[in-house]
């Protein structure tokens, strides 16, 4: 049985998009990872955004001409993953995280990806670490409601979305040691037993549950 295979299109960020999807079908490759990072790859989401159905379409004509699929959707709203981490102290920076997510979920839709990747958030310096985590977790949690609902049926597994969102319910803020400004992730003392508090839980939530949505760990 051939298992379908995907790169990055960032892998190449010397060549032009274009460029970059002949060479992933050279290769032999099935699919493309795209990376949609602002100020930092081919295809920026504030550009893309500007009219996303229209960008959709046009990349997905760009990969169906080549015999290509889209195999993720990676959102990166910043070259730091500070100013627009989805758990921002600063309601303007969530509220922009948040639209941009809807977008993602719609430019996904658009070129057929089955999976998205987002980021988790961040530790804030100035506040307790489980204020920031619980942020973290509410975020998350309303992304994942959002990627479940009928609109997105396309996604990956859309159905067990509910699960992961009841999973997140069951979660309580948990203090995590991780360098301040860096990214919220899977820790080596995130656990307790087989309670499965923290960001490890939701880390295995996005990972098993629900795999249109990938949490990025540090």
């Amino acid at each position: 049985m051939k298992h379908p295979l995907a790169t990055a299109d960032f892998t190449f960020p010397l060549l032009s998009h274009e460029k970059v999807l002949d060479l992933v079908r050279l290769l032999e490759f099935d699919g493309v990872d795209i990376g949609l990072f602002e100020e930092r790859s081919h295809l920026w989401p504030s550009r893309e955004f500007e009219n996303t159905e229209a960008s959709a379409a046009q990349l997905k004509k760009s990969l169906d001409d080549r015999g290509l699929s889209c195999a993720d959707v990676f959102l990166q709203m910043a070259p730091d993953f500070v100013p627009f981490a989805i758990n921002h102290p600063d309601s303007g920076p969530r509220e922009k995280a948040r639209d941009w997510f809807r977008h993602a979920l719609d430019y996904a839709g658009g070129v057929g990806s089955p999976h998205i990747t987002a980021l988790p958030g961040v530790l804030f310096e100035n506040e307790a670490p489980e204020d920031s985590w619980g942020r973290a977790r509410d975020e998350l949690a309303w992304r994942v409601e959002q990627a479940g609902d009928d609109e997105h049926a396309h996604l990956k597994h859309a159905c067990q979305f509910g699960l992961a969102a009841g999973a997140f319910e069951e979660l309580a803020p948990e203090q995590t040691e991780a360098d301040t400004g860096t990214e919220s992730g899977k820790g080596e003392d995130q656990t307790d037993g087989n309670s499965g508090t923290g960001l490890d839980l939701c880390d295995e939530c996005f990972h098993l549950l629900s795999p249109g949505v990938v949490l990025c760990q540090k």
